[in-house]
């Protein structure tokens, strides 16, 4: 596992999705004019309601997959039942399985990528990542990635079921409170710290880094 400064940069957030549970006229207000911590302002903001799972109380994530277009998994945040939800681009509910082998400690964060591993005849080589590394304490002594394939979207509504496999991990130096997470092209896992920490002479520092290889 290797760390590298991130340094952020101005401007880039263009435009943003609301994903609620009910969003009025003026929440969409907020939403469109709403300043980020670097003074940039999101533009063509669409809000989106949420409909149709009561049980969708904190979603903590988003992750948009090529292969299904216009579904987005999402998963609820700390002490909720291990759930993945997918969400069309209308805020419908297409799909909800139940997670065995996981449990939601603190999922802050999703992706999605090719499985890591062997992958026999018949099931799916793209899986969906999730981020259980929230930890805004920063007191956790390792914290999880869980991997699921990625399930297909049908017309059958029933909840459905999918088993995780964990990879658990330790920071090199410390705890870290991690909400953001990305899995590249190549199987790289990327991890960015969220809380501010200072350095040795006491000076806020940036956010980090921390990478976990495919072969992790």
């Amino acid at each position: 596992m290797h760390s590298v400064a991130l340094r952020a940069s101005q401007g880039v957030l263009l435009s943003a999705i609301c994903l609620v549970a009910s969003c009025q006229p003026a929440a969409r207000d907020a939403v469109s004019v709403r300043v980020d911590s670097l003074g940039a302002v999101p533009t063509g903001v669409d809000t989106v309601a949420v409909r149709g799972r009561s049980d969708l109380v904190e979603s903590s994530s988003a992750t948009m997959t090529p292969s299904q277009p216009g579904i987005i998994f999402t998963v609820n945040d700390s002490g909720n039942d291990p759930i993945l939800f997918a969400l069309d681009s209308t805020g419908a509910v297409r799909g909800t399985w139940r997670i065995s082998n996981a449990t939601d400690v603190d999922w802050e964060s999703s992706s999605h990528g090719a499985c890591h591993g062997a992958t026999t005849a018949g099931t799916p080589s793209q899986c969906i990542f999730i981020g259980d590394a929230g930890d805004n304490h920063a007191r956790r002594s390792h914290v999880v990635i869980y991997q699921v394939p990625e399930p297909r979207i049908t017309s059958d509504s029933a909840e459905q079921s999918l088993v995780a496999q964990p990879l658990i991990f330790r920071y090199p130096d410390r705890a870290h409170d991690v909400e953001a997470m990305y899995v590249s092209g190549d199987g790289t896992t990327y991890l960015i710290t969220k809380r501010a920490l200072r350095n040795s002479v006491g000076l806020l520092r940036q956010s980090l880094v921390f990478t976990l290889p495919a072969a992790a």
